[in-house]
């Protein structure tokens, strides 16, 4: 730039003129990543809404994501890193242009950061900043476990314009909700339909178990109950039937690091086990159970026998301690023609 000077005296004579040159040098501003959007104070989002066991994936910024440059129009790349993923967790993107490339860096033994790559097709031609923007705007959160860790997800975004200057890294937090599931019963065990369980007692055999030897209780998102019930009902012989535990079982039960206490009350017809345990163990003991009748002359109308069990809520934010499915055990009686 030049400035020229001249000035003139009272008698309005003319100086001679001065010339100042100005060099400029342009200063290549960096860019802004806004994960909050312009209409919120900050860059750095947290998202109101957390991601929800079970969840398809929930966005990483607002919806109103913006990246700007006040000197740029083009990006050379874009870098989120997501710096504390779990096992299950992973990034998705639903946006794609043909002329910015994805890529993934995977956590390994001394990174544990997952990596999202964004580039420019042809750095000669950087691509479009619109381009990054929508593609960061389609990033989403997820993760496949059913019992997620419910720490903070921490994301960090920047990018670098045509020029190769990068942007302050903006950041993310994603909080996470457990959801308890609900413990299944299976008393066919799993290579049969259904949850229900038919056996038949036999007059002056002996006791019969009321589930199938590879029937019990799992939980998909848990490694104990607190809890298992098994109630007899169509009692057609009052105190003749019942349910029991051999003594053996009972005491191996009793002798387990996270022991099982078994109970029974005749008056209702009704075998508990309690105690926060291993779904292993309280498998040992719903296959333990045993009907008997000790009538001489059974009734020979069916009998059923209900199973239900707890867990233990699994450390889940949400459901605390679930009851699974009422599964059933269908007996049948069948008489003993005794001689005279």
């Amino acid at each position: 730039r030049r400035v020229t000077f001249e000035c003139f005296d009272n008698f309005k004579a003319p100086s001679n003129v001065a010339t100042s040159f100005i060099n400029i040098t342009p200063f290549n501003d960096p860019p802004v990543v806004d994960l909050n959007g312009p209409d919120q104070t900050g860059f750095d989002y947290f998202s109101t809404i957390p991601f929800f066991e079970n969840n398809a994936g929930i966005p990483i910024t607002d919806i109103d994501v913006t990246l700007s440059d006040v000197d740029s129009t083009t990006f050379q790349s874009c870098t989120i890193e997501f710096t504390n993923p779990d096992s299950a967790d992973s990034l998705v993107t639903t946006t794609a242009f043909s002329s910015v490339t994805t890529s993934f860096v995977f956590p390994s033994p001394g990174q544990p950061s997952l990596f999202l790559n964004l580039n420019s097709v042809d750095p000669a031609n950087p691509s479009a900043r619109s381009q990054f923007q929508s593609v960061i705007a389609s990033v989403r959160f997820q993760s496949s476990s059913q019992s997620p860790a419910t720490y903070d997800r921490v994301i960090k975004i920047s990018c670098i314009d045509d020029k190769n200057t990068p942007s302050t890294v903006a950041t993310s937090t994603i909080p996470v909700v457990s959801v308890n599931d609900a413990p299944v019963v299976d008393l066919n065990g799993p290579t049969t339909g259904g949850f229900d369980y038919s056996t038949s007692f036999k007059e002056g055999a002996g006791p019969v178990p009321v589930i199938n030897p590879n029937g019990g209780v799992s939980d998909i998102d848990g490694t104990q109950m607190s809890e298992c019930v098994a109630t007899l009902s169509q009692v057609f012989d009052g105190a003749d039937e019942s349910l029991s535990v051999s003594p053996a079982v009972i005491a191996q039960l009793a002798a387990l690091p996270n022991p099982i206490t078994v109970s029974y009350d005749s008056a209702a017809f009704e075998l508990t086990f309690s105690g926060a345990s291993e779904i292993a163990n309280y498998n040992q003991a719903l296959r333990s159970i045993l009907y008997e009748n000790v009538d001489v002359d059974p009734s020979f109308e069916t009998r059923r026998v209900s199973i239900i069990c707890v867990d233990t809520g699994n450390g889940a934010t949400i459901n605390g301690d679930l009851p699974s499915n009422t599964a059933q055990s269908f007996i049948t009686v069948i008489p003993n023609n005794n001689a005279p």
